[in-house]
């Protein structure tokens, strides 16, 4: 006799319109942002139409998902979309509760991760240091090209839906496989960027003349400072910047404050 003991997998319900769909919403993710759930509402609210077709009638199945999928939640915004479409495609194939909320809870950290390298310490400085370059000459253009390659980055949305609801559960392997490569490669590249930028926009020079003989000063700038290590000046004072915000936490407006007290000085006193 033959064994009619067959797996049934179940029929896939989402298109790629409703992918596309899920990417527009998942736009609305921090509309809702509170300390409580962080993104949880809307990560719950941007998979409320793709659950509400894969349950259809099932109210109480939905009513479930969008519980749990409005509880805690935090990571980088244009990759959320890639561990959305993960959450949709296991819950279309009717996967475990509990095996869900894993996979969720164990992919948005490293996404998080590597998407604060790509966007905050990558694009955002890219942006800003471009833009501002061009505006600085007097085009508006500068404004144009900072939102276009922000838009560009929000555009992230759409293909990281579309790849995680086509991996599902192969997602995990392959970040486990790939997290500490991307992570690593798009922190040098940030910290490549931000480098540059320092170099570039952080100005500061010494006016001070030592005077060695009744004929010759030395510039301390110029002559000292910029033929040991050109722009060590600005390094040093982003340096100082950056410790007493992330070791002593004084609070960026503080921040503000002393730098132009301290320029004011020095411009006061002939210093620079």
């Amino acid at each position: 006799m033959e064994s009619n003991n067959t797996v049934v997998t179940p029929k896939k319900k989402l298109s790629k319109k409703d992918i596309n769909q899920l990417a527009w919403w998942s736009l609305m993710l921090q509309h809702n942002f509170n300390y409580e759930r962080y993104q949880g509402t809307g990560f719950g609210a941007a998979l409320a139409p793709t659950l509400a077709k894969i349950y259809g009638d099932d109210k109480e199945g939905l009513a479930e998902a969008l519980q749990e999928h409005t509880k805690f939640f935090n990571s980088s915004p244009p990759f959320v979309p890639f561990i959305m479409g993960v959450v949709c495609s296991m819950e279309e194939d009717r996967a475990p509760r509990d095996a869900i909320n894993a996979v969720k809870n164990s992919l948005f950290p490293p996404i998080a991760g590597i998407g604060d390298a790509v966007v905050w310490y990558t694009a955002l400085p890219l942006a800003a240091g471009v833009g501002g370059s061009i505006a600085a000459s007097g085009s508006f253009f500068g404004v144009i090209v900072f939102l276009l390659i922000l838009g560009a980055v929000n555009c992230l949305h759409w293909p990281s839906a579309h790849l995680g609801y086509r991996l599902g559960t192969k997602a995990i392997d392959l970040l486990g496989e790939k997290i500490n490569t991307v992570a690593t490669a798009a922190s040098m590249v940030g910290c490549t960027v931000l480098g540059s930028l320092i170099a570039s926009y952080v100005s500061f020079a010494f006016t001070i003349q030592v005077p060695l003989t009744d004929t010759f000063s030395l510039d301390v700038q110029s002559q000292f400072f910029d033929s040991i290590f050109p722009n060590f000046v600005p390094a040093a004072l982003t340096a100082v910047i950056y410790f007493l915000y992330k070791k002593k936490h004084v609070k960026p407006f503080v921040l503000i404050i002393i730098v132009l007290v301290f320029c004011i000085a020095c411009s006061y006193l002939g210093l620079a």
